[in-house]
């Protein structure tokens, strides 16, 4: 995970160093940091705020489980909608949610619903399977954006 002072020269960069970057980023995933046990989608969901952040933008994780309560001995809801993208992200002022999807996982009909929202007005979505797969589609977005 990048840390704020990582991400305070990326403005000063040069192209070659950039591409070193991204290719870094781009071999970090599925590889968690030292002693970190990470399951693939969150190695995923990591790489894809860490792209975000990389290249000038912003991006948060959500998290919609509920919350185990051990005075009731049983989860409570998180407060957040449901369906809500694993990653909300915003980048030259476009608004963007990424939904994290490995192996067999499939959209859940509050997820849809949300994907159907946000594209209706105005954002973008993107069901995100591998980080090169999501890579070229953010990269081929922001050109025309």
């Amino acid at each position: 995970m990048y840390k704020r002072s990582d991400m305070d020269g990326i403005g000063r960069m040069t192209p070659k160093e950039i591409a070193d970057e991204q290719a870094r980023i781009a071999g970090y995933f599925g590889r968690p940091a030292k002693g970190k046990k990470q399951s693939p989608a969150n190695a995923l969901t990591d790489a894809v705020t860490s792209y975000f952040k990389l290249i000038g933008g912003i991006a948060y994780r959500i998290n919609v489980m509920g919350i185990y309560d051990k005075e009731k001995g049983q989860y409570r809801t998180s407060g957040m909608k449901k369906g809500i993208p694993d990653v909300i992200g915003i980048y030259k002022g476009r608004f963007i949610g990424v939904e994290v999807k490995i192996g067999a996982d499939r959209q859940s009909e509050d997820q849809k619903l949300r994907e159907q929202e946000i594209v209706k007005a105005g954002g973008l979505y993107y069901i995100a399977k591998d980080f090169d797969s999501f890579k070229i589609w953010f990269d081929g977005i922001t050109k025309i954006s």
